[in-house]
């Protein structure tokens, strides 16, 4: 399976530490969020990666040169394309991406699994895309999303369990076959997602873990200073298998 990075946005609430960084680039006890994201995905034994790229896209092409683990590829917007036009338009630069099926991870949620032989998967039925998602809780205002039976909906069902998304995702590659979208057309996946689910080709389970959404920068602050209940937020491990990744100078 290969697997598709988000990394194009501007990270606007992150307010001062994006001024000179992209989102992915920025640092939670000395590991960013793209490295630990890529971290997972060699875990996951992903065979290649392509990462879009477009507000100081340039930061994170010169960080992934050194890059080791696994071929990397970046797919440069001009014009930023959401979330949707980013996928879509980087496929269609790169054909190797629509071989198989293709993993979707947004660094802007680092994901914890319970079990060290979590893969992200894909049921082989009539499903296009599958998304990993979390019950709401009442600390979270997220939008719902509706999952019952392992079909997901976005209107409110009897007996359905709200949820959010991750920011994890697979894809079959034959999820844009056919459609009428367009390269450097923006719009975003839950575009992608709303028609799938009306034609019950999406589908969804909970996350065998925890995720934690780097959205706000309060947030950020504290998980940089004092880590998750006063822990490291990665463990030594982490640590020293990320740095194995990059090709030291």
């Amino acid at each position: 399976m290969n697997a598709f990075i988000l990394a194009a946005g501007f990270g606007k609430r992150m307010k001062r530490y994006t001024l000179e960084f992209p989102k992915p680039m920025l640092p939670i006890q000395g590991v960013k969020l793209l490295d630990y994201s890529l971290f997972l995905l060699n875990n996951w034994n992903i065979n290649k990666g392509l990462i879009n790229t477009h507000y100081l896209g340039e930061k994170i092409q010169d960080h992934i040169k050194s890059f080791k683990a696994f071929p990397l590829f970046y797919s440069h917007e001009t014009e930023i394309l959401g979330t949707g036009g980013g996928v879509y338009t980087g496929l269609e630069r790169f054909s190797f991406m629509k071989e198989d099926k293709f993993l979707v991870i947004n660094p802007d949620t680092m994901l914890f699994p319970n079990e060290s032989t979590f893969l992200p998967q894909i049921p082989s039925v009539q499903s296009l895309c599958h998304l990993y998602l979390l019950p709401i809780t009442k600390d979270k205002n997220y939008t719902p999303i509706y999952l019952k039976d392992g079909m997901i909906t976005f209107e409110k069902i009897n007996e359905g369990k709200a949820c959010y998304y991750i920011g994890l995702s697979v894809f079959h590659p034959d999820v844009f076959k056919n459609s009428h979208r367009k390269t450097e057309e923006s719009f975003e996946l839950i575009e992608v997602w709303k028609d799938l689910a009306f034609k019950k080709q999406l589908t969804g389970e909970i996350f065998p873990g925890k995720a934690i959404d780097v959205g706000e920068i309060d947030l950020y602050e504290e998980l940089n200073a004092h880590g998750l209940n006063n822990k490291p937020v990665f463990s030594d491990r982490i640590v020293e298998n990320i740095s194995k990744m990059f090709q030291k100078a």
